[in-house]
């Protein structure tokens, strides 16, 4: 964050203190490469059951957010996992 002037007024000061305070990411299905970008449109995903874009969305990242994401990605295999064996036993039981 950058300093504040000290000759900025009381109320300049204030709202340059509450931004540092604040993160501001992109939401919703934005376009762009960058790490806010692409973890908006993973959360988007993950919102609508699209486990696998949201993995694939994740694989673009990179290394390094990728080591910060790799619970929450293996969280996302898992659930993929799950998913096909549920449609598997599914798939099993209607051909009984």
């Amino acid at each position: 964050s950058e300093p504040v002037d000290q000759n900025a007024g009381f109320l300049q000061s204030l709202l340059s203190s509450a931004e540092s305070l604040v993160k501001v990411r992109p939401i919703g299905a934005v376009e762009g490469a960058g790490a806010p970008e692409t973890v908006a449109r993973m959360e988007v995903a993950v919102n609508q059951g699209d486990y696998a874009k949201a993995l694939s969305e994740y694989d673009t990242l990179p290394e390094a957010v990728k080591v910060a994401g790799a619970g929450f990605a293996g969280k996302l295999k898992a659930r993929i996992e799950a998913e096909k064996q549920v449609d598997a036993l599914i798939s099993g039981a209607m051909k009984a």
